[in-house]
């Protein structure tokens, strides 16, 4: 799974333990927690047909292959060991095209419409998640900015699997006369928040008005028309 970090939720196995048997019995864990793998298995006594849950978290703190041995005593009397196996892998997912880092949509005129199209790639080992949150969509609705080239109200999720990619549609639609801004395109990928590239543009109003503000007649005598 991928590096552990705080905001990353760890990878969780479940484990269930039932006894079988007719009698009570009881278990204790004997590993002992380390900062890639935690074993949440207090001392239990099971009673017949019964069963209880462990919980097993991964957390991944190195680009290496781990194996661990989680041993169990039942009863006082025997050990029962459960090999634990994971890999530490690095998130991976980019633009497909680095140049694409700043879309420049330029100056279009209030009422017009401009879409670019960017594409992400996933490069990890293991399938991956982008998340547009419902504060960047928000932001982003602010300078006339959608993605997918429609207003979307919650977040917004792109899964992707290894080596997949996925082209994204990106559109500007000013109704008003905005001038030049650049925005962040942010994203949360695989629980980081990321910066995916930068967005520019402006937006060019019609401006209409008289060369002059006095109109003067001069005498004019009566029941004639004068133009001007």
């Amino acid at each position: 799974c991928f590096l552990y970090q705080r905001r990353i939720k760890p990878k969780r196995v479940k484990l269930v333990v039932k006894n079988e048997d007719e009698k009570d019995i009881s278990f204790e864990c004997l590993f002992e927690n380390k900062p890639h793998l935690e074993v949440h298995a207090p001392a239990t006594v099971l009673q017949p047909k019964k069963s209880k849950e462990i919980i097993v978290e991964f957390l991944p703190r190195q680009l290496i292959h781990y194996r661990e041995e989680i041993p169990f005593e039942i009863n006082g009397l025997f050990i029962d060991t459960i090999v634990f196996e994971g890999e530490g892998t690095p998130s991976k997912v980019e633009l497909s095209i680095p140049s694409q880092k700043v879309v420049n949509f330029g100056a279009i005129r209030s009422g017009e419409k401009a879409v670019k199209q960017i594409e992400i790639v996933n490069k990890s080992k293991i399938p991956a998640t982008v998340l547009f949150d419902k504060d960047t969509l928000k932001h982003l609705q602010k300078y006339y900015l959608y993605i997918l080239g429609r207003k979307v109200k919650d977040s917004l999720s792109i899964p992707l699997n290894p080596k997949e990619k996925q082209a994204i549609t990106l559109v500007f639609e000013p109704k008003v006369r905005l001038n030049t801004f650049t925005v962040n395109l942010n994203a949360d990928i695989c629980g980081i928040a990321r910066q995916l590239l930068n967005i520019v543009g402006s937006s060019q109003g019609i401006e209409v008005k008289l060369d002059t503000s006095t109109l003067a007649f001069g005498p004019v005598v009566q029941h004639t028309i004068v133009t001007k």
